[in-house]
């Protein structure tokens, strides 16, 4: 019911009392933002199983294991980390073929789902997502149901079909209203808004509100250039791991991503000082990959903290105007962050120097600082 601190004391006396609390705080951590302590805490719990009470699955059963898979599944995308949720998946498909349970079956469709609406596709997705919430209804399992109508509203949206995207949002709000899940209520809300009068599925700035944010523009340099020296699949590995792994840093540090913009991300912070450490941890990640792998991609980064309009979960005006401008004015590897944002900062970080730019469609010249994070 969105009280996230009665829940973690719930869940920790459960454990204190010799009772297994997960796949529930492993949950309890994502919906808290801490996407790395839930990776770890559902990897242990998979790897290792803590002892279960008499009543319960013997661990390393599939029964103990299929309470654990779709958390698992859903940490990982939100982590970045497609690997894991597409083991966890298989794994998932394995067991609902070997046992004849409608509910595993609809756990695995769901699970199946949201990979394949994770990875772009789309149309498989709403397949397999149909399947599961007709799968879930069957078994009168509401809060699962209204789960999979979320994630077919989203399939839905990318797959251009606007109409279908808001009625399976509204039918998963208007369930999870009655259930009192706070946090998915307020999740379907921003689908609703971000669908409200927009023929195409994407939100429209009609009925918007004013936002203050740090936004983030990431962009990779010269990526048409490696594009052709590398290939159509090199360059796709590629990208999906550069996609991974900035979604999940972005996770990490209580970022919002709005859209990705050619081979960048558009993203939304409420910190200045957690956008700049996102950035930073960007920067240091691909240098470590470059230094393990050989060659790794480079990335500017700019950053400006700015009123703009907010509409459903895109937002618009000149801030993100400026913002995107700043960011394009920053070099290969380089992070760029105008000075009244940093004066906002609550910490100090090393400054590699200042200059003034001009950007196109604003008035006055910009400062900006390039940000120390080697």
């Amino acid at each position: 019911r969105g009280d996230l601190p009665a829940a973690e004391e719930a869940l920790l006396r459960a454990h204190a009392m010799g009772q297994d609390p997960e796949p529930a705080l492993s949950l309890l951590r994502l919906a808290q933002g801490k996407v790395s302590e839930a990776n770890a805490s559902i990897r242990r719990a998979l790897d290792g199983p803590a002892k279960q009470p008499s009543w319960g699955p013997p661990p390393n059963s599939d029964l103990a294991r299929l309470a654990l898979l779709p958390a698992q599944v859903q940490i990982a995308l939100v982590a970045g980390d497609r690997d894991t949720a597409s083991k966890a998946v298989e794994e998932l498909e394995t067991l609902a073929t070997r046992i004849p349970i409608v509910a595993i079956r609809a756990a695995s469709a769901a699970a199946r789902g949201a990979l394949q609406l994770a990875d772009g596709e789309a149309s498989a997705a709403t397949g397999s997502l149909g399947e599961a919430l007709q799968l879930w209804t069957e078994l009168d399992a509401p809060y699962d149901a209204a789960r999979a109508r979320i994630l077919l509203a989203e399939a839905f949206a990318a797959h251009r079909d606007a109409e279908r995207a808001r009625m399976e949002a509204q039918a998963a709000r208007d369930a999870f209203e009655k259930l009192g899940a706070t946090l998915d209520l307020r999740h379907a809300d921003e689908l609703l808004a971000a669908a409200q009068d927009s023929p195409n599925g994407r939100p429209t700035a009609a009925g918007g509100k004013r936002a203050v944010k740090t936004f983030m523009f990431t962009d990779i340099v010269d990526s048409t250039r490696y594009a052709e020296l590398l290939g159509d699949d090199s360059w796709q590995e590629l990208i999906r791991w550069h996609d991974q792994t900035l979604r999940s840093i972005v996770a990490e540090h209580g970022g919002q991503e709005i859209k990705t913009i050619g081979d960048g991300f558009f993203l939304a912070f409420d910190d200045v000082d957690l956008a700049i450490d996102a950035a930073i941890a960007i920067q240091r990640r691909l240098v470590d990959h470059r230094r393990t792998q050989g060659f790794a991609l480079t990335v500017r980064i700019g950053i400006h903290r700015a009123e703009a309009n907010r509409a459903g979960l895109d937002f618009s005006g000149t801030g993100v105007n400026a913002a995107a401008r700043i960011g394009a004015s920053a070099s290969g590897a380089e992070i760029v962050v105008s000075s009244d944002t940093l004066a906002a900062s609550r910490r100090t970080f090393r400054e590699e120097g200042r200059r003034t730019v001009e950007l196109k469609g604003i008035s006055m010249p910009v400062e900006i600082v390039s940000i120390g994070w080697r």
